[in-house]
């Protein structure tokens, strides 16, 4: 059996050990908890975290998984029941003290892993604070799964948020989670020119241009093609983080 990576499933003693073992390394992912459309649970960005961290950890190996962060910065989708936003500023101070404590455990590489885009300017003002106060550890930013995954899975064609891929993605990783019945595309028409997400933070609210809150067409989603982005993301992940860490034995991350 393999060992526990999983942090909030371990004890205290269990974590002292990893570490002293050399397990030095650990990832976690900074979510949110909003609207995904009729068909996918608030929780899609934390399930989307939790999965890609707890799987890179495994490929990186010598790598514990740290507790999501959740919610974070989503006031864009405020106008649909059960979103719950951050303030910039709070997630920022959020992020900088789980470096600063997962530091001070003995962790010498600490991966920050952003599943939810709407976070994206926050995280980079956060991990350069973070940095800065963390030394003799490397703090290991990665801003979005949007530039990980295949070519076409995120655009302005395919959308990018309860989309196809995303809607795939939850029907591998947690199946009885997605409203089959309600995968449909948004009736309204959107101009694919403000499907960018970040033409979108700077407009408004995604009720503006969404009637059901999905932007892309989730139709043809299937568990088949989550499975295969995923390990897609998962994959080019790892070898960027193998690449800003040197991979050598030091550092306690697995070149193979």
């Amino acid at each position: 059996m393999s060992p526990e990576i999983v942090m909030e499933n371990m004890t205290w003693e269990e974590i002292r050990d990893a570490i002293r073992s050399g397990s030095t390394n650990v990832a976690f992912a900074v979510a949110s908890w909003e609207q995904h459309g009729p068909q996918l649970p608030i929780s899609t960005d934390t399930l989307l975290g939790d999965e890609i961290a707890r799987r890179v950890a495994s490929k990186l190996a010598k790598t514990l998984v740290g507790p999501t962060i959740r919610p974070g910065y989503s006031p864009h989708h405020m106008t649909f029941p059960g979103t719950i936003t951050l303030r910039g500023e709070t997630l920022e101070m959020l992020i900088e003290d789980y470096c600063i404590s997962l530091a001070k455990h003995g962790f010498k590489n600490i991966v920050v892993i952003c599943s939810h885009g709407g976070n994206t300017p926050t995280m980079k003002l956060a991990c350069r604070k973070a940095a800065g106060s963390v030394v003799g550890v490397n703090v290991i930013p990665i801003y979005d799964i949007v530039p990980y995954a295949p070519e076409g899975t995120f655009d302005r064609e395919s959308g990018f948020h309860a989309n196809r891929a995303e809607t795939s993605l939850i029907l591998y990783i947690r199946e009885g989670l997605v409203k089959k019945d309600k995968i449909q595309k948004d009736p309204m028409r959107l101009n694919k020119n403000i499907i960018d997400y970040s033409i979108l933070l700077a407009q408004g609210f995604v009720s503006d241009i969404s009637s059901t809150g999905v932007l892309g067409d989730p139709t043809g989603a299937s568990s088949q093609e989550g499975e295969k982005i995923l390990e897609v993301i998962v994959e080019n992940m790892t070898k960027e983080i193998r690449l800003l860490l040197g991979a050598d034995d030091s550092l306690g991350i697995s070149a193979g």
